[in-house]
């Protein structure tokens, strides 16, 4: 039961992410962590990339966020993989941890680009 609901929760909360960005922006307008460290955090971008996503502009998305890209790929994937369950560990991990190394390698490129560095 749980397999099949996982896959319409997942769509669900990645539409309300969309659908709630604007609101959620307008309330919240700069990165807490870049505000109190002065550093950008992994996912500085995603709220911009997300109003994109509400305007219906992919390509100001990826700019904005260039994990995104991936993101929109793999996220579906998982879920499938969730509801399959009869794929190998050794598979179903490696698409997790491609969003974790596209995210982590984007935000060393945001450390380095915004010290100077690169």
């Amino acid at each position: 039961m749980m397999r099949r609901i996982l896959p319409v929760l997942g769509l669900m909360s990645l539409a309300a992410m969309v659908l709630l960005a604007p609101w959620v922006m307008s309330r919240v307008p700069h990165c807490p962590m870049r505000t109190l460290v002065h550093l950008p955090c992994p996912g500085c971008g995603l709220g911009h990339a997300l109003l994109a996503l509400h305007r219906l502009d992919l390509s100001g998305a990826l700019v904005s966020y260039p994990p995104l890209g991936a993101l929109l790929l793999i996220v579906p994937l998982l879920m499938y993989i969730a509801v399959r369950g009869r794929v190998s560990a050794r598979i179903a991990g490696t698409p997790g941890f491609v969003v974790i190394l596209l995210v982590l390698g984007n935000w060393v490129y945001q450390l380095l680009a915004n010290n100077g560095v690169s």
